[in-house]
């Protein structure tokens, strides 16, 4: 008897430590991201980074504190052992509980998506200036171990470059700019350096 009691104590402390552990994190309202992500153009591409057969072309610094909305993992196509993460970062506004509880999001084959359930709290410009599902390339493995403890609530800080991609699977041009939306807008970091809490 006593064991069996034992055994459904340590069953009732896995469940509730794996969702403590593997779910979403959950935040009180108000704003956990306050600044917009830094950017520092270079005047001309720097020298290409060369990954086996790819070839990245930094386009500018880039860091950024932000709270994690979605997540993807990929490792199907070759080009995913070079990018094998998708984040759907929000900051300022679209960092708040607030208005995130009515919104729900997606990120699917490389692509983010989202809609609200009733009224938005937002405009569509607020919330596409505050987000940007961003593709991390980790540039050691330190960086790629860190992608492993992220969660949808993380709040993530990293620092690296945006960077251009080309190689036999295709190419990936990072946007420069907060402002644009639709193909082409996604953020491509070769990311440096990441905390994550």
């Amino acid at each position: 008897m006593l064991r069996f009691i034992f055994f459904v104590g340590f069953l009732m402390t896995v469940f509730w430590m794996g969702g403590q552990l593997f779910g979403p994190i959950e935040h009180p309202p108000g704003v956990v991201a306050a600044r917009d992500p830094l950017q520092v153009d270079y005047p001309e591409p720097k020298s290409a980074i060369v990954r086996g057969p790819w070839k990245i072309t930094p386009l500018a610094s880039y860091s950024v504190t932000a709270r994690v909305l979605e997540t993807e993992t990929y490792d199907s196509y070759p080009i995913d052992a070079l990018v094998p993460m998708d984040l759907l970062l929000g900051w300022g506004p679209m960092s708040d509980s607030t208005h995130l509880a009515p919104l729900q999001v997606r990120i699917y084959n490389r692509y983010a998506s989202w809609n609200w359930n009733g009224k938005a709290a937002l405009s569509g410009q607020e919330m596409a200036v505050h987000m940007a599902n961003t593709h991390i390339i980790p540039a050691n493995d330190t960086v790629k171990a860190s992608l492993d403890s992220i969660r949808v609530g993380s709040i993530v800080t990293f620092r690296g470059e945006l960077v251009e991609l080309k190689g036999p699977d295709g190419r990936m041009k990072s946007s420069v700019t907060r402002q644009d939306t639709g193909p082409g807008a996604c953020e491509v970091v070769y990311v440096t350096s990441m905390s994550v809490r």
